[in-house]
């Protein structure tokens, strides 16, 4: 039997599933089985599609309710895309961007998000290009999940190698169901050598990983390649 493919380029969304249990990452990224839709994903890459068009529309319009937990947050969004990056950043554009896809090779370099050299992708979905505190903002749905603290370190490090004249970045994430916010503040000096020690191991044990043996856990009921759905797999 030949062996599975290598993965040569990985996002924090790959690795998380990748995480959860190396079988149902190979399953559905790997091998694309197809999956019925979740209505739970559906629902939150719509409110993704939503927010980021309403933050960047030409025309004032009325804040839609699935975004009314944050209203003043996002009207401020609003008045700073009016704005011009900062100086520093030495690059036209508002200081307000939506969906930004940020691209890198394994030496940190920038390349194209679908470059042959591209190994690690981080999709930003707010980013604000302000001269004393940059800030990284991430439009949430569903639970309030701890794991999501280890993504706000990621959006840390990739503003880091992504604009070296920045000595500090503010990661944001933005529950939008929950009403709820939370906020790191992450320095150069301190956290980018740590952040890529730490992505890097966690990128190569995804990347040189031939087996993809399944992890039992709680949410095998769940799994679309679980036994108890006639799926690919021993567990649930």
């Amino acid at each position: 039997m030949p062996r599975p493919k290598a993965v040569t380029a990985w996002s924090y969304s790959r690795w998380s599933g990748w995480d959860t249990c190396p079988l149902q990452f190979k399953l559905r990224t790997i091998d694309k089985l197809p999956e019925p839709p979740s209505p739970a994903m559906t629902r939150g890459g719509d409110i993704h599609t939503m927010a980021e068009d309403w933050v960047a529309a030409p025309k004032k319009l009325p804040l839609p309710e699935e975004l009314d937990s944050f209203p003043d947050e996002f009207i401020a969004l609003r008045a700073l895309r009016r704005k011009k990056k900062a100086a520093i950043f030495k690059e036209a554009g508002p200081m307000v961007e939506v969906e930004m896809e940020w691209s890198f090779t394994d030496e940190w370099e920038r390349t194209a998000w679908f470059g042959p050299d591209a190994w690690c992708r981080i999709k930003v979905d707010v980013f604000v290009f302000d001269k004393v505190l940059p800030r990284c903002i991430d439009h949430k749905t569903g639970k309030i999940r701890e794991a999501h603290i280890e993504q706000m370190g990621l959006y840390a490090l990739g503003a880091f190698k992504r604009y070296p004249m920045i000595e500090a970045v503010q990661s944001e994430l933005w529950y939008l169901d929950a009403g709820v916010e939370k906020t790191l503040v992450f320095n150069r000096v301190d956290h980018e050598v740590k952040l890529q020690k730490k992505w890097e191991k966690r990128a190569a044990g995804l990347m040189s990983d031939r087996r993809f043996v399944p992890r039992q856990s709680p949410i095998c009921r769940w799994c679309n390649f679980s036994a108890s759905k006639g799926g690919q797999c021993e567990f649930g």
